[in-house]
């Protein structure tokens, strides 16, 4: 590039600065001093350096490409708006290397512009510019790596010394280790800090875990009551409702078990861009910062296992909905949480889809195949009419049928026998494999207090923490079906259980829906177009089992009696007057005289009996031959 001599500086020539800070607990003054130095230099050249061309970046890092005023620095020389660029230090520009270099060369040989640094004796104008380039941005670059593992060393000495170092979560807070700051640097020298129990908190943790292991609750559910009941939530909760990722990490976090993990992954920045990610550290270098705490455990191992296992079941439900990428495709079918009574029931005869909402206000089932275009099952469901003949059909063919009861006593008196079979070895060898399990969790930690631990056990130690709990819940349902039942089930206690069955799905709560689910599996819908009416309607047809019925899902046997059929349609009017239409018209009875003794409408008469024979598979009689049941009036007429 040709070297212009130092006095030749025309007035006119355009220029421009820029400034930045990186810490947010920095203010504006540092950006005016920038500029304050940028402009006395200009002035000494003799250039025009314009307010409008004086970029800055506040609170941003200096190892990132996607800052706004540098951006907008960079557009402007693209756009050849000024000539000269004035900065107090090139670590101002950036704080990596290949960032820095680059830019320089696009700004300088690509765009013509002159580049000075007040502070540093950086003029791309004089020679040997580039040297001196690389290498301030070389020590601007190394800088952040003696810094990144400085604040390293200081949290890892904490974190030994068991004191907080913010990484404390909801249900806890830190509190000043009283004459603790005796002995620190600094003029102002700060106490160290320990975590606490926060119980106003620590009570909405517990909370959380009983919903969701006890109640069962689906995690929306409790996103929604705490959200109604204006729970708190962490120190670094930026908004005030909760969410469904933050039930999600509370009913996750391993703290709540008094067991602190630090350290597991570490911070990696692209050079190219600045993009900061985060990658798992090894094994050997988490384990030495995990951390006991027995006085902080909020939840026992039993309860926080079993959460462990619900979530485990609900992410392997969910993963068949999911993308490549962990997107959610839709909704999941087959959720164990519905949101009406019939949710995932009703399925599709034709085509195999589940039935879903559809219709002005929701007040309708519908055939997700028809609705694209792939199935040709049109009719829907009235979803009040559909609630009403299942549970009626639920009622009347199966916890009101004498032959069911018989059935299910039967199957409750056969498992019965099975359970107390196998009883006494199951507790003999679930004891054994506890007392096992034990001695194995008691070396591994063992092992890591010594500090003889190999990489890979915690992960150990996680498998048999997991495997601990695993057995503790059986053994806890274990107990207590012992403490349930000691005799054979009676035909009272059945009649019971059925009583109780059917209070749970007339109640109308989430509950019910997923027992009747369970009780009738699906039931399979297909249309049926009558002969004497203009519309179709669905059939539905479902094989209930009796083991269902228990809530064993059918398992040691228990077929079903026989299959469950639902017409979803009402009958007609005159339906309820058919019986005694048949009996009048066998007796010879004119329809004059039956509409005038039933007080029905004229035409009722021959569509009930009508109605009756078709409801039995029977021919209804000929029309023709009916003539004479007309009186003279209605014939004329």
């Amino acid at each position: 590039m040709r070297r212009r001599d130092e006095g030749d500086a025309a007035t006119g020539i355009v220029a421009a600065s820029y400034a930045r800070y990186s810490s947010d607990q920095q203010d504006a003054s540092s950006i005016d001093q920038q500029r304050r130095k940028c402009r006395e230099k200009a002035a000494e050249n003799g250039h025009d350096l314009r307010p409008e061309f004086e970029f800055a970046d506040q609170a941003v890092s200096g190892t990132r490409v996607d800052r706004g005023g540098f951006q907008e620095l960079l557009a402007a020389a693209r756009d050849r708006k000024f000539q000269v660029l004035y900065f107090e230090s090139l670590s101002r520009m950036a704080r990596e290397l290949v960032i820095s270099i680059a830019t320089l060369k696009e700004l300088v040989y690509v765009h013509k512009i002159r580049v000075i640094s007040t502070s540093e004796g950086i003029d791309s104008d004089r020679a040997g510019w580039e040297l001196l380039a690389f290498f301030r941005s070389w020590m601007h670059g190394e800088f952040l790596v003696a810094l990144r593992s400085a604040v390293l060393r200081g949290q890892e000495e904490a974190v030994l010394s068991d004191y907080s170092v913010g990484d404390w979560c909801f249900g806890y807070a830190s509190e000043p280790i009283p004459g603790s700051e005796t002995g620190r640097r600094g003029r102002n020298a700060k106490s160290r800090m320990r975590v606490v129990v926060r119980e106003d908190h620590a009570r909405w943790v517990r909370q959380i875990f009983h919903w969701f292991v006890t109640d069962r609750w689906s995690i929306d559910q409790i996103t929604r009551e705490l959200t109604r009941q204006n729970a708190p939530k962490d120190h670094r909760a930026t908004k005030p409702h909760w969410h469904h990722d933050y039930v999600l990490r509370v009913l996750k976090k391993r703290k709540y078990l008094g067991v602190w993990p630090w350290g597991r992954k570490t911070n990696v920045r692209n050079p190219l861009t600045g993009q900061v990610s985060q990658e798992d550290r090894t094994v050997a270098e988490v384990v030495k910062y995990e951390r006991e705490r027995p006085a902080l455990r909020l939840i026992d191992d039993l309860t926080f296992f079993k959460a462990e296992e619900l979530l485990a079941a609900n992410a392997a439900k969910i993963g068949a909905c999911r993308t490549p990428d962990g997107r959610i495709r839709g909704s999941t079918r087959d959720s164990s949480r519905p949101r009406h009574l019939l949710q995932g029931l009703i399925r599709c005869g034709a085509c195999g889809a589940v039935f879903q909402v559809s219709g002005a206000g929701g007040r309708y089932l519908g055939c997700t195949g028809y609705r694209a275009g792939s199935c040709a099952c049109r009719p829907r469901l009235r979803r009040d009419r559909a609630e009403r003949l299942v549970l009626a059909a639920v009622g009347d063919s199966i916890l009101q049928n004498p032959v069911w009861h018989q059935a299910v006593l039967d199957h409750a008196r056969a498992a019965w026998e099975t359970r107390q079979a196998s009883r006494p070895d199951d507790k003999v060898e679930i004891e054994t494999r506890l007392s096992a399990v034990d001695g194995r969790i008691a070396r591994l930690v063992d092992a890591i207090e010594a500090g003889t631990a190999g990489p890979e056990v915690q992960e150990r130690l996680d498998e048999r923490r997991r495997e601990r709990g695993e057995l503790l819940r059986r053994r806890s349902t274990l107990t207590r079906d012992e403490s349930v039942q000691h005799t054979p089930p009676t035909a009272a206690w059945v009649t019971d259980q059925l009583k109780v069955l059917r209070g749970l799905i007339s109640s109308g709560e989430p509950a019910a829906a997923v027992a009747l689910r369970t009780l009738l599996g699906a039931i399979v819908v297909v249309e049926v177009a009558p002969v004497d009416r203009r519309r179709s309607f669905l059939r539905g047809t479902a094989a209930p089992s009796v083991g269902s019925v228990l809530g064993d899902g059918g398992t040691g046997g228990g077929a079903s009696p026989g299959p469950l059929v639902i017409d979803f349609t009402d009958a007609p009017p005159w339906a309820s007057i058919a019986d005694r239409v048949k009996d009048l018209f066998d007796r010879g009875v004119e329809y004059a005289a039956m509409t005038a003794q039933l007080a029905c409408p004229r035409s009722w008469p021959a569509k009930a009996l009508t109605w009756w024979h078709r409801e039995r598979g029977l021919p209804p009689p000929d029309g023709r031959k009916c003539r004479a049941r007309l009186t003279r009036e209605s014939k004329t007429g």
